[in-house]
């Protein structure tokens, strides 16, 4: 199996950010679910990145367990970059155009 090395870009940073100040914002048990539930997904993207949904010729994607949210990344080499990740509550159409 190869390792493959996940590099996260400052807008899905800001991005990861806000949606756990808004989760907090509810109740900070929210707020570490959706940390585990991304850090779990980022584990599972980092053994399987070609397994996930194609969004375009480069970006793909990969859901949450257990919010409503979608890690969006794309793959060069064995680096996988975290580009955004989206709330798919809100207009998910707009992101997938």
């Amino acid at each position: 199996m190869s390792t493959y090395t996940i590099v996260e870009s400052n807008k899905a940073f800001l991005e990861l950010r806000d949606l756990i100040d808004f989760y907090c914002s509810i109740d900070n048990r929210l707020g570490e679910k959706l940390v585990e539930d991304y850090n779990s997904t980022i584990n599972k993207l980092s053994q399987s990145p070609l397994s996930y949904f194609n969004i375009s010729e480069q970006l793909r994607r990969i859901p949450l367990s257990r919010f409503m949210c979608v890690i969006i990344y794309n793959i060069s080499g064995f680096v996988i970059t975290v580009v955004g990740i989206k709330d798919t509550r809100i207009r998910p159409d707009k992101f997938f155009k």
